[in-house]
C-alpha cells in the first residue's frame, strides 16, 4: 500500500510525457491544459523543433529529420553499420524511428532540456557514454557506432525490439 501513491505519479508522468509527444507541446503546456488534441503538430524543417509528426498513430520523427527522413550522410552510415550488425532494412528503419522520436534531429550536440541526455543517441551519461559503447562524441560515425552497440547489449542486436519497447515506454 505505501507504494500506491509513487506509482500512480509514475503513471501521471508517463501520461503527461505520452500526451507532450502525441500532441507536440511542451510539459509545461501540457501542465497548464494549453494543448490541443484535434490535430498533431506538422512534420517542419529545421533543427529542434520540439514537434513529433503522427502518421498512421506512429510517431515518425521531429524537425524535420526524424524517422526514416534521416539526413543522406546519417542513413548511408546507419545502412553501413546496420549492415555489419547483419540488420534487415526494417530493423534499420526502426532504428531510425527510435532516433526520430528521441527528438535529437541527428545533432551530434542535442541536448535534453530535461536531463542529461546528449547528442543522437541521447544517451543520459553525456557524451562520455558513446565512449562506454565504442563510440565518439564527437563524430556520426562515432555516435551511430555506439547507439548500435547499446541496441545490440540491451536489445539482442535488434533495432526494432528497441523500436517496440520506446512506443510503449516513451524511451529506450
Amino acid at each position: 500500500m505505501a507504494n500506491q501513491p509513487l506509482a500512480f505519479a509514475e503513471l501521471a508522468g508517463g501520461g503527461i510525457l505520452l500526451l507532450a509527444g502525441f500532441t507536440g507541446s511542451s510539459l509545461g503546456d501540457i501542465l497548464r491544459g494549453n494543448f490541443s488534441l484535434s490535430s498533431p503538430a506538422p512534420l517542419t524543417g529545421g533543427a529542434s523543433s520540439g514537434s513529433t509528426a503522427i502518421t498512421s498513430g506512429v510517431p515518425t520523427g521531429t524537425g524535420g529529420t526524424g524517422g526514416s527522413n534521416a539526413p543522406g550522410n546519417a542513413s548511408s552510415v546507419m545502412n553501413q553499420i546496420g549492415q555489419q550488425h547483419g540488420w534487415s532494412s526494417q530493423q534499420i528503419q526502426d532504428w531510425k524511428n527510435v532516433i526520430g522520436a528521441e527528438d535529437a534531429s541527428y545533432s551530434l550536440t542535442a541536448k535534453n532540456p530535461n536531463s542529461n541526455a546528449y547528442g543522437i543517441a541521447q544517451f543520459i551519461n553525456g557524451p562520455s557514454e558513446y565512449y562506454t559503447y565504442g563510440g565518439n562524441p564527437n563524430t556520426l560515425q562515432g555516435q551511430l557506432t555506439a547507439m548500435a552497440n547499446y541496441i545490440q547489449q540491451r536489445y539482442h542486436d535488434n533495432p526494432s525490439e528497441a523500436w517496440t519497447f520506446h512506443l510503449s515506454n516513451g524511451y529506450y
